[in-house]
């Protein structure tokens, strides 16, 4: 899909084929290294935790409250 989106500024005229190009790098470059650098953060891992958890709170209440309507 972003393919198609550069493809289709460049064709309208949007934008020249380098900054396209400049562009996706940019985004693929950032996109690694949060993929690898994210992981390895402690503080994440630990919310990410706590969110779960607080989810399935949440997610058992709205199950038994759908299921006392039925």
């Amino acid at each position: 899909m972003a393919i198609l989106v550069g493809v289709s500024r460049i064709c309208v005229g949007v934008h020249y084929p380098l900054d396209v190009l400049v562009g996706a790098l940019i985004g693929i470059t950032s996109a690694v290294i949060i993929y690898f650098t994210v992981p390895k953060l402690t503080i994440i891992t630990t919310i990410i935790t706590k969110y779960e958890s607080i989810e399935k709170v949440f997610a058992s209440k709205f199950l038994e409250a759908k299921k006392s309507k039925v």
